[in-house]
């Protein structure tokens, strides 16, 4: 382990100085009104903290100075509960335990509400009474009801015994009653009613005859009404329903095909083959995704995305959005667009990929989403245009078990379909004149790693982020005599698994600009060499030999590089020398 901390400290300083990545920040898909304005999330000066766009700019909810306080915080999800008062919701370091925080705007004072956090436990999914008074959350597998006390200093005062097992999502429907569900993939949902009474919170289930799945969310309707969005069973697309009286009644829309993702205030967001667009009518041109909408007073706002810019904040006005960037944004080099190809298999499959290129690219990555219910859209993406600039093309895939394109589609993530999708997207880039193919996937997206290299298909390397344990996967492409490069975050890992080639501090996402740096400090060196094809005779950007490096760095620990198999088999995992 110490020897491969050697090879990674070695191939960080022998690279070319940390890349500047300033497209990197962007903004949480979370919308909020406070005091009038749009309230959002974003990482744009480091660590996720909430932003209040007044008169045409971010001004930082928290200053400067209590967030250094908090150097290793994340904070998500900023909710209002009164003029001078938000909830957001908490991640240290990435670790997966999430806490409450409250903070004041009046006493500037952030404070934890669910210290249990420390302690492993998870405290988060809260929601929020009208008055803001009352809070649900859950704590691990319950669901918790608590009224916010505020003296001496903000703290929760539990109401009652749990109400039940804990939701995946909730939402107040008034003072008295809050809404749950609970489910999960490929687990149909269950809707619960919880009302209050004098000795706490009593649930019971609604909806017992329908069976739904693709849940989304609950909202509140301009009428008052609870509203959902889900999907029947034995449907295409996620619909939306009004909750009356014990049943589930359709909301008549015009006609739409894709997914209902959301409603806002009467308005709709479709989600439909990685588009993502709102009812609101808009010019034929218009490039904008839209993740997140809310009605602000008269206006509409969105968390939107385009071919140029991360998630940001945007306004409807005049049938177009507007994009509004964070002054730090930069993009340096050409933002190459997305181009929608078909990628044919040959049994006559079609699957959906997105091409993102550079002129004449020497080398391709075939990128592997998370989820898998998750897509890839055509929007800035941060990782595809650093690849870009390092002269690689990027074909994004959206396998089956993909989002937007059905319940089937999203019901076939199995083996067959999936070697069947990875093989048409092998063949397209190869069509394209694409000589080396590295394959980069990310959590979920590992599952299709293994397949490529159980079933024989050609790839020129693997970069493995944020999967399971890598061992397995490392060992069969070691057989395979495909190079391999894995990387995990510090408080995602088990530290008996590994080893690792680049594990940065945080958890199962890179959030932080600098860990995004640093990652792509280290992978290049791999890419680099899987791109030219000739892994021994590989050299960083600067003209440093990475074996001469690495025997230097072994020489002084007293050992030697040429001493055995084991040696090789370290630069072996560092992706620079092929199997031993």
């Amino acid at each position: 382990m110490a020897i491969v901390g050697c090879v990674a400290a070695l191939l960080l300083g022998a690279s070319v100085a940390r890349p500047d990545v300033s497209y990197f920040g962007q903004a949480q898909s979370f919308l909020k009104e406070f005091r009038g304005a749009p309230l959002l999330a974003a990482n744009w000066e480091g660590r996720f903290a909430p932003y209040l766009f007044e008169r045409g700019r971010f001004e930082p909810v928290i200053p400067r100075a209590v967030l250094a306080a908090h150097p290793t915080l994340d904070l998500y999800s900023p909710t209002p509960l009164s003029h001078d008062e938000i909830l957001l919701a908490a991640q240290d370091s990435g670790k997966r335990a999430f806490a409450i925080f409250h903070y004041s705007t009046r006493s500037q004072r952030l404070t934890n509400l669910t210290p249990s956090q420390a302690e492993g436990r998870d405290n988060g999914g809260f929601c929020v009474s009208p008055k803001g008074g009352t809070i649900s959350y859950h704590q691990d597998d319950r669901q918790i009801v608590a009224s916010l006390d505020r003296e001496p200093s903000p703290h929760l005062v539990t109401i009652g015994e749990p109400i039940g097992p804990a939701f995946d999502h909730c939402l107040w429907a008034s003072e008295s009653i809050v809404m749950g569900e609970t489910g999960g993939m490929g687990t149909p949902s269950k809707i619960f009613r919880c009302e209050r009474h004098d000795a706490g919170f009593s649930c019971s289930p609604l909806l017992a005859d329908e069976q739904l799945d693709g849940f989304v969310d609950f909202h509140l309707q301009t009428d008052g009404t609870v509203g959902m969005i889900a999907r029947r069973k034995g449907e295409e697309f996620r619909k939306s329903f009004t909750i009356s009286k014990g049943r589930l009644i359709e909301n008549p829309v015009s006609a739409q095909t894709g997914d209902v993702v959301e409603v806002a205030d009467g308005v709709l967001r479709i989600g439909y083959r990685a588009q993502y667009r709102s009812t609101l009518p808009t010019r034929n041109d218009d490039p904008i995704q839209i993740l997140r909408l809310r009605k602000i007073g008269s206006r509409f706002f969105a968390i939107a995305a385009s071919e140029t810019s991360t998630r940001t904040l945007a306004e409807y006005r005049h049938d177009r959005w507007v994009l509004f960037r964070y002054a730090g944004f930069a993009i340096s080099g050409t933002a190459w667009p997305a181009k929608e190809v078909d990628c044919q298999s040959a049994s006559g499959q079609h699957y959906q990929c997105f091409y993102f290129a550079p002129h004449e690219p020497r080398a391709a990555v075939l990128w592997l989403h998370g989820g898998p219910a998750e897509n890839v859209s055509p929007r800035f993406n941060p990782y595809f245009y650093a690849l870009n600039q390092m002269g690689l093309a990027v074909l994004a895939l959206n396998y089956p078990g993909s989002t937007g394109q059905g319940s089937g589609y999203e019901a076939s993530f199995h083996e067959s379909e999936l070697v069947d999708s990875l093989a048409a997207a092998l063949a397209y880039l190869r069509a394209a004149g694409m000589r080396r193919i590295i394959s980069w996937s990310v959590s979920a997206g590992a599952r299709l790693q293994r397949h490529l290299l159980d079933h024989g298909l050609e790839i020129d390397g693997i970069v493995d982020q944020s999967g399971n344990d890598p061992e397995p996967l490392r060992t069969l492409a070691r057989r395979r005599r495909v190079p391999y490069f894995s990387v995990r975050g510090f408080n995602d890992s088990d530290p008996r698994q590994g080893p690792y080639d680049f594990l940065y501090p945080d958890g199962h996402d890179i959030t932080h600009a600098a860990q995004f740096a640093q990652l792509l400090e280290a992978v290049k060196p791999f890419l680099d060499s899987v791109a030219v094809g000739n892994p021994k005779a590989v050299k960083t950007s600067d003209g440093v030999d990475v074996r001469s490096a690495v025997a230097a760095v072994l020489e002084v620990d007293g050992l030697d590089l040429a001493a055995g198999v084991f040696h090789e088999a370290v630069l072996f995992r560092a992706g620079v020398v092929p199997e031993p």
